[in-house]
C-alpha cells in the first residue's frame, strides 16, 4: 500500500509541477488556463482509471491459508 501511495503523490507532484511551469513560462493571452486545465484533469483522471483498471486484471496468485482439520 505504501509503494501505491508513493507511486500516486508521485505522479500527482509532477503533474502540479507541469502545471506551475505552463502557468509560469506562457503568456496569458497565448493559452486558454481553463481549457488547459479542465483537459489536465481529465487526463489525469483517464490514467487514474487506466492503472485500476489494469490492476484488477492483474491475476495475482495469493497463498490459500491450509485449513485446520483435513490433511
Amino acid at each position: 500500500m505504501a509503494l501505491a501511495l508513493m507511486s500516486y503523490f508521485t505522479k500527482l507532484l509532477l503533474i502540479a509541477l507541469f502545471l506551475i511551469a505552463v502557468t509560469r513560462l506562457s503568456e496569458p493571452d497565448s493559452l486558454d488556463r481553463t481549457a488547459f486545465g479542465v483537459s489536465a484533469l481529465i487526463i489525469s483522471a483517464a490514467w487514474l482509471s487506466g492503472e485500476v483498471r489494469a490492476f484488477f486484471k492483474l491475476r495475482l496468485e495469493l497463498p490459500q491459508p491450509k485449513r485446520q482439520g483435513k490433511e
